[in-house]
């Protein structure tokens, strides 16, 4: 889910961060990370993705209208999110991170549909990728292929790799969440 991304424009002093939740999750997961660079005199930015500006109680209750709707099974989300954390704590995420999604964005992942990324781009903002050694959704051998293929060109590009860590929970071991 989580990844750090600087954005084209900052707040004129160069200390804007955007944080881009990948599907399923709902921005809320950032709010740890955005007090800990406001914390630090940067400002954190987590977009909503288009239908997503709503609390996740009422997202879970009432999807978009009109949007096919997927859930995340909490299964599906135990399994490759959560494996190494305790049952109690796969649930409490699940049950406030997950929102239903429109299920054709889970189709267009599947199948490679309009998820093309320009590599020779050395016009992008800076780029940070990170993982985590016990990942099962980002596997350890995707995510430094990526940084290779972004780190052939001009752009700023770097790597961090969380041992012991599993997909977004080496974030929130450095915040004090476990995991």
């Amino acid at each position: 889910m989580p990844r750090w991304r600087a954005p084209a424009h900052t707040d004129g002093h160069g200390q804007n961060h955007r944080l881009h939740t990948r599907r399923p999750g709902h921005p809320s997961c950032w709010d740890l990370f955005k007090r800990r660079y406001e914390a630090r005199g940067y400002s954190g930015i987590a977009p909503a993705w288009p239908f997503d500006a709503r609390p996740v109680a009422e997202l879970q209750r009432h999807p978009a209208p009109g949007l096919a709707a997927y859930t995340m099974p909490f299964k599906a989300f135990q399994w490759g999110f959560a494996h190494t954390q305790p049952p109690a704590a796969q649930r409490a995420a699940h049950d406030t991170q997950i929102v239903p999604t429109p299920g054709r964005v889970n189709y267009q992942l599947l199948l490679g549909i309009h998820t093309a990324v320009i590599f020779k781009n050395h016009r992008r903002t800076p780029l940070l990728l990170i993982g985590g050694e016990l990942d099962r959704t980002a596997t350890a051998g995707m995510t430094p292929t990526l940084f290779r293929r972004h780190w052939a060109w001009k752009a700023v590009t770097a790597y961090k790799e969380f041992g012991g860590r599993t997909h977004g929970a080496h974030c929130r071991a450095r915040l004090g969440r476990g995991g």
